[in-house]
Formats: structure tokens, sequence, C-alpha cells
């Protein structure tokens, strides 16, 4: 199947920030939002291409969710890792309020259902979700976080809200990019990212925002 996408723009502040998404056909009233977050130097359609249009294939089965796929600043997301050496974190690009923006223009156009909104993403569109999850707790329903584990504290520049949410992160243990048991980002010798905790001490983070015990 062929799956036809809107292409849409929002201005944030000085920079026009686009975004592509998929409605299915007889969509329901009051909608669900799915975002959907690529990784480094990727954009919207190529983590739709490659997801094989799984969330769009969602969407069309259940007709109840609109699934976005917005693109970064220059292929990335101003997320939490102080040291990332990408133009995003250097100029400080205000993501947040992209998100935000966006979720507007999803209820004034669809009328979306602003408590069914979620958010999922791979490696730097993961540590997107961290972002995300950290400083506009309740923006999301849920978050789910791929190939990402959180920043050491040296390395992390985002606003702490110290606030629980649904998390999910799902990392591998023999990713050769992002330490399943911590340390330095591997990403070649021109691209810098800094250290992060191990994917149990992310889980664990998490975890006790929401009292619960990690095992």
């Amino acid at each position: 199947k062929v799956y036809n996408v809107t292409v849409d723009s929002l201005n944030i502040g000085k920079y026009s920030r686009d975004f592509i998404y998929y409605v299915p056909e007889n969509l329901q009233r009051r909608p669900n939002l799915i975002f959907v977050l690529h990784g480094s130097n990727g954009t919207g359609a190529e983590i739709m291409a490659n997801t094989e249009n799984w969330f769009n294939k969602l969407a069309d089965d259940n007709t109840n969710a609109i699934v976005v796929y917005p693109n970064g600043f220059k292929k990335h997301w101003n997320e939490c890792r102080k040291e990332a050496n990408f133009d995003a974190n250097l100029l400080n690009i205000d993501d947040i309020t992209f998100f935000e923006k966006m979720i507007d223009y999803f209820i004034q156009k669809y009328k979306i259902d602003k408590k069914k909104v979620y958010v999922t993403g791979h490696s730097n569109g993961g540590h997107m979700v961290f972002k995300l999850a950290k400083e506009r707790p309740q923006l999301f329903s849920k978050y789910a976080a791929v190939s990402a584990s959180l920043p050491i504290d040296s390395n992390n520049d985002c606003a702490e809200s110290k606030v629980a949410v649904s998390m999910m992160v799902i990392n591998g243990t023999g990713d050769a990019i992002n330490p399943y048991e911590g340390g330095q980002v591997n990403v070649g010798s021109l691209s810098k990212r800094g250290a992060v905790f191990s994917t149990r001490q992310t889980m664990e983070y998490w975890s006790k925002l929401a009292n619960l015990n990690f095992s």
C-alpha cells in the first residue's frame, strides 16, 4: 500500500520547522496522536520507511490515531546531552516549543484527544523523548525511547522536573553506539555525544520517580 502523507510546517522563532503525518481513512472522532522521532542524521520520511510503515498500519487497523514524523533541525534534536556537537544543540534550538505547537496544530485541525498523545524515538530521537519527559511530563500520555540511555549528570543540560511518567526503554545489549552498560557514546571521531548511564540506571531513574522498584 502507498501511504499518502501530508507535509506541513510551523514557524518556531526564526526557523521554519517541518513535519509529515499520516491520517487513516474513516478517522474516528477525537483520535490519538503518535509522534515517531528519527535518529541522528535522519528524517521523518526515513524513519517512516525504516519502520516499514508499521505505525501507519497501526493507525489504519484502528482508525483512531494520526501518526506524525517531525524533522529535527538539520537532522538532529536538541536533547539533554550537553556535550553533543551537532547544530541543534550548539544553537540551542527550541524543540520543546516545536512539539507544543505541533500538538496545538492537531488539536485545532483534527480535534485530537490531548489526553492521548504519545511519543517514541530512536537514538537521538530517543534522547529527545527523555527531554520531553523531563521538561514537559504532562504533555504526553506515554513515552518510549529506543537505543538511548540517559546522559550522566555532568553531560545533562535538561531541567529536572522530577515528575513520574509512563516510560518504556528498549536497548540492545550488543549496541555498538549506545553502550548498554553505560559509558561514552560511540559515533566516530568527528562527532561527540558524551557519556550515558547504563540501561539499568536509566530505568531506575524513571522507576524511582514513580516510587517503583526496578528489578
